[in-house]
């Protein structure tokens, strides 16, 4: 009987331990642009480095399929074009397309993991494709590249609704020829590299979105919605009957449309298609992980995923991360309930995928994928437990990185580095890595010669843990021998990794990078150099910055220009008050940030001289006028403008003066822009400045008058419908939500509908005396700080006086009064009184009065124009009250009556 009940037992377990496994298992996504740019981040960037790394993650976590954000980078590196004055990130363009283009590292990422077992699918992103120069980035402007696909098709750059800013990062796929170009681009990048599937992100990495319905205005997305729902989105408000989600919709449409036809084509060559879904709100883009997470930064379109599912689509979708585990088990729930009976495959994304809540979805068939960067951090949520230091002797090969990995993580320590230093040489990169880390961790003086050593190696992961090691313990020639490395082989991530690291070195070498900053032969040395001294601003270092402002290299003067920021010396000023004529841009640009850096931290040599330093830097911004056309025309009012906002309420008042300068259109804008357009939370902190749509409207309302070249009508009545207007009209007539607007108020004595007179049309509104003035009603109303025009014909008959005025709740806000001897009068804000202006309104003739104001000088004027002759009054007069405007209201003084024809109210944009 025990025989028989053995072989059960036995086979039992087998079923059990495969079922562990299973559970224990998980695929992988990492971010190729983090770990190209962070040498911290698990290497891969060479054949033996990508080899290891995978197999690392097969063997530690279960994984089969790495999810690769080189797809994306390998697009940059096909149609991105670099900008040059951001100098940090055009050396990580470089550095990345070296990579995609001469290392091929996409079919060497694919053809290793083949070999290993594991497929590669490809990662992209649904819309970012780099932004206009003066887009804000991380660091100063210009924003790093923009694709070649926006600066050849302005038009494929989404639009807001007054036509006048475009969004960052994103192409509009309204338009045929773009989905095409893009689906054309994936195709080939996808059989270059040879991925088994793509899929996209749905989220773009800039600042440009205030609020999520910023954008979404191009011609082809206006047009079709006018088709549909027959409301211009453009100038009229959305209604219940074409809302602002069939807006959203129609948006999203596009996007299916792109995923179809992007879908046919990688059907021809076998590769699957999928999506990454926002968690919270599945149907809507995804979020950044800058906060706050709460808004898609590719702005509100729909993303119809069950359209998707319904009609095959998509092969795969995958609930991402960052947000609550809670949402990401509802919405993978809801995509394997809508996905029954159909191939579809469903993902969530993790940084903790063996997290015991997982354990249901997985058994539901819910791939699990996790996320990290650091090479410790995937070992840390692997399947290898902690382990004592036994493992160095004893243990196996992923015993001992774990070991090494908690030592890197301070998790565990080591006063001897004998049983590491063997690892320290190992063949296995990311051993090594582990290891010269851990050495920097255990500060036993017998390592750093072989931390030092690992220095000259040919891997570039190598070389960065390295460096990260003697940042935290090192020699006296250290610093030494990194720079002579780095002479030889250094590359992007080699400086990024001195920069972050050898400034934490104790003593800080300061002296010797002194040093290296003024005379080394080589340029990105010197650079480098400034770039560690700047993390540790001191006084002392001003003479070498009057030295290095000279330099050849263009980076270092920046650099130094940017580090003058910190040093709080009245010679630091003059020299930077010097730098703001500087015949380089960048230099030019960044004097004036770290001018206005000095007196956001309060440094009294530059607080007690900022009327001088705020004269310097408009002085600086002037040179963007009418003109004028510097070759950084295109981003330098930016980085100046936000030099001047760091002088707070002075600042402002230079900008709002420029912007209201009466004639330098372009100055006027630049002006505007600045202070209206503050995508950033703050200067310093990389985070969104969200604002409401009814804000954004206000600030456009700032616009200078000078720049308002679009009308808006908001209402426009001739009164010729003769369903609403005819004999029987009672009371009110008409809806606010139509252009026409809503009228009253009609009784028995008027006013009345009138055949006797028109000046375009058979009718026209008659007003006698006892009757009721008339009102028209605007739907959604001007807002305050907007500008305005208002016309209406009149038709005076003998000793008629009426007045024309625009209400707001708090009373009126423009009005016009023409007496019974037909002298025209303007109603003064400031006065409180009617004031005579030089015009008449003859009688018994046509006439149009006309309305406008200028909200930035607080006045409105008057035209009165005949058939036969035109006056215009040049006298100003102040703006009453506040509030939104909401109705015109035409009331009868003495006189036989008033003729009203062809009403118009238009708001400047």
């Amino acid at each position: 009987m025990l025989k028989k009940v053995l072989p059960i037992i036995f086979l039992i377990s087998i079923i059990h331990f495969q079922a562990s496994a299973e559970e224990k298992s998980c695929n992988a996504y990492i971010s190729s642009g983090d770990n190209h740019w962070l040498g911290s981040s698990l290497a891969m960037d060479s054949p033996q480095s990508i080899h290891d790394a995978l197999e690392m993650l097969r063997d530690t976590l279960g994984m089969k399929i790495l999810y690769w954000r080189g797809m994306q980078e390998a697009a940059w590196a096909d149609v991105a074009v670099p900008r040059e004055e951001n100098f940090r990130y055009a050396t990580f363009h470089t550095w990345s397309k070296f990579l995609i283009k001469k290392k091929k590292i996409e079919p060497m990422m694919v053809e290793v993991a083949g070999k290993l077992g594991i497929k590669i699918w490809g990662v992209s992103t649904l819309g970012d494709w780099g932004s206009s120069a003066d887009t804000p980035c991380f660091n100063d402007f210009p924003f790093n590249n923009e694709s070649k696909m926006r600066l050849d098709h302005p038009e494929w750059v989404p639009v807001d609704k007054y036509g006048k800013r475009r969004q960052g990062g994103t192409i509009e796929l309204a338009y045929p020829e773009a989905r095409k170009a893009l689906v054309d681009l994936h195709v080939k990048i996808t059989k270059e590299a040879g991925y088994a599937g793509v899929i996209f992100l749905t989220y773009v990495e800039n600042f440009t979105l205030r609020f999520e319905d910023e954008f979404g205005y191009s011609d082809p997305i206006v047009k079709e919605f006018k088709k549909r729902y027959g409301i211009d989105i453009r100038t009229q408000p959305f209604t219940k009957f074409g809302s602002k989600y069939d807006w959203h919709r129609l948006r999203g449409e596009y996007v299916t449309a792109y995923f179809a036809e992007l879908k046919t084509e990688l059907n021809k060559i076998g590769v699957k298609l999928g999506v990454m879904l926002n968690s919270d709100r599945p149907d809507y883009p995804m979020t950044w992980a800058t906060l706050p997470h709460t808004h898609p930064t590719i702005g509100a379109m729909y993303m119809d995923y069950k359209n998707w599912i319904r009609r095959g689509i998509v092969d795969k979708l995958v609930a991402y991360g960052a947000c609550s585990r809670q949402a990401q088990y509802r919405t993978a729930d809801e995509l394997l309930w809508l996905g029954r009976g159909t191939p579809l495959e469903v993902g969530v994304i993790t940084s903790s995928p063996f997290g015991i809540g997982w354990n249901a979805s997985r058994k539901k068939g819910v791939e699990v994928i996790a996320a990290h960067n650091e090479d410790e951090n995937w070992l840390r949520i692997g399947r290898i437990p902690e382990q004592t230091a036994k493992a160095l002797k004893s243990g196996g090969k992923y015993q001992k990185m774990q070991f090494l990995a908690q030592l890197v993580r301070e998790k565990s320590k080591l006063s001897s580095a004998d049983l590491v230093i063997p690892l320290a040489q190992s063949k296995n990169i990311v051993m090594r890595r582990f290891a010269i880390q851990a050495l920097g961790m255990i500060r036993d003086p017998k390592g750093i010669p072989v931390v030092e050593a690992a220095l000259n190696s040919p891997e570039v992961g190598i070389r960065a843990s390295a460096i990260k090691s003697l940042g935290h313990f090192s020699g006296p020639d250290s610093l030494d021998k990194v720079i002579v490395a780095i002479d030889k082989m250094g590359v992007h991530p080699d400086w990024e990794m001195a920069r972050g690291y050898l400034s934490r070195m104790k003593p800080f070498p300061k002296a010797k990078l002194k040093e290296y900053a003024r005379n080394h032969k080589n340029k990105d040395i010197r650079n480098l150099s400034l770039r560690i001294l700047s993390i540790h601003p001191d006084p002392s270092l001003f003479p070498l910055y009057e030295q290095t402002i000279k330099d050849p290299y263009l980076y270092s003067r920046y650099t130094t220009t940017q580090a003058l920021a910190g040093i709080n010396l009245d010679d630091a000023v003059n020299l930077l008050l010097k730098l703001t004529k500087h015949r380089d841009a960048s230099v030019r640009n960044r004097a004036v940030i770290s001018l206005g850096q000095q007196i956001h931290r309060h440094f009294n040599s530059a607080v007690k001289r900022k009327p001088e330093i705020i004269a310097a830097m408009v002085a600086v911004f002037k040179n963007f006028g009418d003109e004028k056309n510097p070759p950084d025309i295109e981003w330098g009012y930016r980085s100046v403008g936000e030099g001047v906002l760091y002088c707070g309420k002075d600042g402002e008042k230079a900008l709002k003066k420029m912007m209201n300068n009466g004639s330098d259109k372009r100055l006027a804008n630049f002006a505007w822009r600045i202070l209206s357009y503050r995508e950033k939370k703050s200067h310093t902190a990389n985070a969104f400045n969200l604002i409401s749509e009814y804000e954004n409207d206000r600030l456009f309302g700032m616009r200078p008058a000078i720049l308002k070249d679009n009308t808006i009508p908001v209402l426009s009545q001739n009164f010729e419908n003769t369903r609403l207007f005819n004999d029987k009209t009672k009371k009110y007539v008409g809806v606010t939500s139509n252009l026409a607007g809503r009228w009253g108020y009609f009784t028995s004595k008027g006013p009345f509908v009138s055949k006797v007179k028109a000046f375009t049309g058979k009718q026209s509104l008659l007003l006698q005396r006892g009757g009721e003035s008339v009102t028209g009603w605007i739907n959604n109303g001007i807002p305050e700080n907007s500008d305005f025009i208002i016309e209406a014909m009149v038709y005076r008959r003998k000793k008629t006086g009426f007045t024309l005025t625009a209400n707001s709740l708090k009373g009126m806000r423009v009005g016009a009064l023409v007496n019974d001897n037909g002298v025209l009068m303007l109603r003064d804000g400031l006065r409180k009184a009617w004031i005579a202006t030089n015009l008449r309104v003859p009688e018994e003739k046509w006439t149009k009065i006309r309305l406008s104001s200028n909200n930035l000088n607080g006045s409105y004027t008057v035209s009165t124009e005949l058939s036969d002759s035109k006056l215009k009054s040049t006298i100003n007069r102040s703006l009453l009250g506040g509030g939104k405007i909401y109705k015109l209201v035409v009331s009868l003084g003495k006189g036989e009556g008033l003729f009203i024809d062809d009403v118009k109210f238009l708001e400047r944009r």
